[in-house]
């Protein structure tokens, strides 16, 4: 499982980036780069979360109703605060981007929110796929990540024949995470009916 995590985004994000280079220049590359960079700070307070205080709750139960009910109440919780934190960067954006990458990354104020949106149901889609890691389900988070690579690669050279630039490469991300979003939420009441 760790494997794959460590090998499928670096790929693709190699895979991204050099065409972002060579149809837009090394200026947008760099916007994403720092989008990434971004993404990856915020994101780490909510994979520890996940990964420290969350997935061993999980792993404990074995009843899926309590499972449901544990899933559906930290969701709820990591949206909000996520929604808050969100709020925080998108409107302080003029001021946290510079502080936080450099002024030259001025160009992605008006791109945020779609990386924002994206890492939005990233996350959440992570709280639902964390039962998969508690329970050792070694397949389905295999499928999962190859999924999400796949589904990101398609939307990235779809959208950036239609729109070209960082803009294309940010949408592709927020759409990416909302289907992997909606596949996880089916999949995981799939899982609970079967408990039934």
């Amino acid at each position: 499982m760790l494997f794959t995590s460590a090998v499928a985004f670096p790929i693709v994000e190699m895979i991204v980036r050099n065409s972002l280079i060579t149809h837009e220049g090394y200026y947008q590359a760099g916007l994403w780069q720092g989008a990434i960079k971004l993404s990856s700070a915020y994101l780490g307070f909510f994979s520890m979360f996940l990964g420290f205080y969350f997935m061993p709750l999980i792993s404990e139960q074995h009843d899926k109703t309590i499972i449901g009910r544990l899933v559906f109440k930290y969701l709820a919780f990591v949206m909000a605060l996520f929604v808050f934190g969100g709020a925080v960067l998108y409107f302080g954006r003029s001021y946290i981007i510079p502080l936080a990458l450099s002024s030259d990354f001025k160009g992605l104020e008006k791109l945020i929110i779609y990386q924002l949106s994206g890492d939005f149901f990233r996350i959440s889609a992570y709280v639902i796929g964390y039962v998969a890691v508690a329970k050792a389900a070694t397949r389905l988070y295999i499928s999962a990540e190859v999924f999400q690579s796949v589904v990101f690669l398609i939307a990235v050279f779809t959208l950036m024949g239609m729109y070209g630039g960082v803009q294309s490469v940010m949408l592709a991300y927020m759409v990416t995470y909302i289907i992997y979003f909606i596949v996880c939420l089916l999949c995981f009441r799939l899982y609970l009916v079967k408990a039934a």
